[in-house]
């Protein structure tokens, strides 16, 4: 007889000595990344079994990584445009991705920039909108200009000016990567315009002119006045009405010069009056609202008025031929002949 006694039977799997490795962590908890224009600092953090690391492909922002956090730096944004920046976060196999954003530059000058003002000395102080640092030069050596950052305006100080005509200044400024000029013209309409002129027109197919005095005399009203001459002797001043928002004067239709003249013992009322021609006749017309409309322009040549018809005149149908002086014995339907006659006329500054 075999006897088995004692005996103990074991078995054993084949996991029993395996290693446990739990899958890699990595959960965002916070991420502050909204960013001004004027740039700043915001943090990322995560959750993480491993060693965190981030990267981006964007230049403006820098990061740091400290244990679970992760400082991102976001440098100024110098244009007008918002822009955003991918944060790749990783952890071993674990990756995250968050986005920064930044919000766009603000700039403007407050009341646009292009400023007239008159001769006199004075100090312009113009507000801008900016968010960034503002580098500021005057371009005329009657300009003075700086930048006041904690009123945010620019502080302009303008000689007077003495040469009797138009200038114009312009101060350069940077703010980012942003460039603007404000331009400065400087000048009194109704005082520079003022003096002598060649009343150029045609006659007989030559180019000629009179002398005449272009004055004032009260407000936006003033007299073209004949200085030469047989018109000069009987006092003719022509009534001018001034627009210095459009640098321009006007001559009115049928307008009374209060002077009389006589002629084969008759005596005339001497009156205005603005011609124009389709091309091949010439008309008048008895309508008091037309005028002629005399309009500044400079040019290298020097300094002119030209004449046209306002809007009384038809321009798709006509053209203005000439300031007339006619002589009638009672407005328009009195009307017996042309005095003077000035066709194509044109001013300019002597």
């Amino acid at each position: 007889m075999i006897l088995l006694a004692g005996v103990t039977m074991f078995t054993s799997c084949s996991n029993d000595d395996a290693t446990y490795t739990p899958s890699p962590v990595l959960e965002v908890s916070n991420a502050d990344l909204k960013f001004d224009a004027t740039g700043g600092t915001g943090q990322v953090t995560v959750n993480a079994t491993g060693t965190v690391t981030a990267t981006t492909e964007s230049q403006w922002v820098v990061l740091q990584v400290n244990g679970n956090t992760v400082t991102v730096t976001a440098a100024e944004n110098t244009t007008l445009n918002g822009r955003s920046a991918t944060i790749v976060l990783n952890s071993g196999d674990a990756k995250a991705v968050v986005t920064a954003t930044q919000k766009g530059g603000t700039y403007g000058l407050k009341d646009g920039t292009n400023y007239s003002i008159g001769d006199e000395a004075l100090t312009l102080n113009l507000g801008l909108i900016h968010s960034s640092a503002v580098e500021v030069k005057s371009l005329a050596d009657w300009l003075t200009a700086s930048f006041d950052d904690d009123a945010d305006e620019f502080i302009i100080n303008v000689a007077a000016n003495e040469t009797g005509w138009r200038r114009t200044g312009q101060v350069a400024f940077k703010t980012g990567n942003i460039k603007d000029t404000i331009t400065i013209t400087q000048w009194d309409f109704l005082k520079d315009i003022q003096g002598t002129y060649g009343l150029i027109y045609q006659s007989k197919g030559n180019w000629v002119y009179q002398l005449v005095d272009l004055a004032v005399t009260k407000d936006n009203e003033g007299a073209m006045s004949f200085v030469s001459g047989d018109l000069a002797e009987m006092g003719i001043k022509i009534p001018v009405t001034f627009d210095p928002s459009n640098y321009a004067f006007s001559i009115g239709n049928l307008v009374d010069l209060g002077v009389k003249w006589t002629y084969n013992e008759v005596e005339y009322d001497l009156i205005t009056m603005i011609n124009y021609t389709n091309g091949t006749s010439i008309y008048r017309n008895k309508n008091t609202e037309l005028a002629a409309i005399a309009t500044l322009e400079e040019t290298e040549e020097g300094v002119f008025f030209n004449f046209d018809a306002n809007d009384v005149m038809d321009h798709s149908k006509y053209e203005f031929y000439a300031l007339r002086i006619g002589y009638t014995t009672g407005g328009y339907d009195g009307y017996k002949g042309a005095f003077m006659t000035f066709p194509y006329c044109y001013m300019m500054k002597l």
